[in-house]
């Protein structure tokens, strides 16, 4: 009885199992009752999946999809107001794109956010697809959805990249056009003042054919 005692307090203090006085629990798949409820992530909401912004304009290449839905919500189905349906709608699809990209299914938010109300709306409630439309109107941004797995690192730190280049040749093409548009003004003006851009040709051209016939441009051009 003391060595049974002895071996359960060794366990309760060190997690180690000493001789056959307890069973073997590695193949029970247990947890702690108080992670229960986090056997299925899906009922809750958290910052998975990502959203992968794709052509991002601003500082953010990445947006958790509660945090979308939440400012979907704030537009589309304001608190107060009537449309609670709505809002409602819109949780459960929120929901169904998590259910879908935890089963494996890979797409751009747009697609997986139609495919989910395709689903949901082929139950008892069609009006769903028409709340899902509604506030599909107010999500401004698109790009892939990726679930926190293995492959998360390779692919947030790539796109990470991928976006901080994109913004750098961004500023550099804008800064090159700006650079051609004030080259091509001074090149023009540089035209003008030669003799081909005083030339009578020129003149003409210059001012259009509707004025053609008032001046007479082999003068203006001596």
């Amino acid at each position: 009885m003391y060595a049974d005692h002895q071996a359960l307090v060794a366990f309760h203090l060190a997690g180690k199992r000493r001789g056959d006085v307890l069973d073997a629990i590695e193949g029970l798949n247990l947890r702690p009752a108080l992670l229960a409820r986090y056997r299925d992530l899906t009922a809750l909401r958290y910052d998975f999946p990502l959203v992968l912004i794709r052509n991002s304009t601003g500082p953010e290449f990445v947006q958790s999809l509660s945090a979308l839905v939440d400012r979907a919500l704030i537009e589309a189905a304001p608190q107060g107001s009537e449309n609670e349906r709505l809002r409602k709608h819109i949780l459960r699809l929120e929901r169904e794109i998590r259910t879908l990209v935890t089963a494996g299914a890979a797409g751009s938010l747009s697609e997986l956010w139609d495919q989910a109300a395709g689903r949901l709306g082929s139950g008892t409630d069609e009006l769903i697809e028409d709340s899902a439309s509604r506030a599909g109107v107010t999500v401004k941004i698109d790009g892939d959805l990726v679930d926190c797995d293995e492959d998360l690192p390779t692919r947030l730190f790539t796109h990470a990249w991928a976006s901080v280049q994109e913004q750098k040749a961004g500023r550099f093409r804008d800064k090159v056009n700006r650079l051609i548009l004030k080259l091509s003004d001074m090149l023009r003006a540089d035209f003008v003042r030669s003799k081909a851009g005083q030339s009578a040709k020129s003149l003409t051209t210059s001012v259009g054919a509707l004025y053609g016939e008032v001046f007479d441009f082999e003068v203006m051009s001596r």
